[in-house]
């Protein structure tokens, strides 16, 4: 997947559990794109405000509920030139969110196949 058909597509990956991350880190790797993995919102707040230029923002979806809300909300809202990918386990909190952090974004509800994980970020690139 290439992004324009031209430039190669840079992702930054936010996910704490190792195994997920590395799974949707090496499927984006073997599909073409360069991807940062970073474990904490603040680390991936650095990075879009820091040295790169990412095209895709692919993380899970934290809700109201949780003490990470704000700074999650800070990062999706960051930059709306990244597509933004979330997944989640519940379609129910995706739909109260999305209209919070004010742009488009794919959400994938968990647990999900490589099929939809695909599916998903053609629409978004």
């Amino acid at each position: 997947m290439q992004r324009n058909g031209t430039q190669r597509v840079h992702a930054l990956l936010v996910d704490s559990q190792l195994d997920s991350c590395h799974t949707i880190s090496r499927y984006l790797q073997l599909h073409g794109m360069e991807v940062v993995e970073v474990d904490t919102l603040h680390e991936a707040q650095g990075c879009l405000s820091g040295q790169g230029e990412f095209d895709l923002l692919v993380t899970e979806l934290i809700t109201p509920k949780q003490a990470e809300w704000h700074e999650w909300k800070n990062l999706v809202m960051h930059d709306v030139d990244v597509s933004l990918l979330i997944y989640g386990r519940h379609l129910d909190d995706w739909n109260k969110i999305s209209g919070v952090i004010g742009r488009t974004a794919g959400f994938i509800g968990k647990p999900f196949t490589l099929s939809d994980f695909h599916w998903a970020l053609q629409q978004l690139l």
